[in-house]
């Protein structure tokens, strides 16, 4: 049983939850915290959108735009932005006993995303 599923309101659906995106349109009435202008990089807050098609029509509240000097990131590398420091938190935050500043863990496969997000959040504590 999935914990989150796709709206089917159009008959079918398309996969994923994390992605990275260029506004190339925005809608007259399209409001929000996080309002994004045309030409804006922005990243999915909510799961499920379809992050995978070519294009997707979502709603302005639905994405976070990402303030980025020209030419500072890869796009493609901004795509787990959303979901590798959320599950590499979720890690940290879940051990019972919970971890306290000075504490170690352990870490396996530290070159993956979520592994250098744990590295990063790991030393924030």
């Amino acid at each position: 049983k999935y914990p989150l599923l796709p709206s089917l309101a159009s008959g079918f659906a398309v996969g994923g939850s994390e992605g990275v995106g260029i506004v190339t349109e925005r809608g007259k009435d399209a409001t929000g915290l996080r309002e994004a202008k045309v030409g804006d990089v922005v990243v999915p807050v909510k799961a499920n959108l379809g992050w995978w098609g070519e294009e997707i029509v979502c709603g302005a509240n639905e994405v976070q735009a990402i303030p980025l000097p020209s030419g500072s990131a890869h796009l493609e590398k901004l795509a787990t932005l959303s979901v590798c420091f959320s599950t590499a938190y979720r890690l940290l935050h879940s051990v019972d006993p919970p971890l306290k500043r000075g504490d170690s863990f352990i870490q396996n496969g530290s070159t993956s995303a979520v592994g250098q997000s744990l590295i990063q959040l790991g030393r924030l504590r």
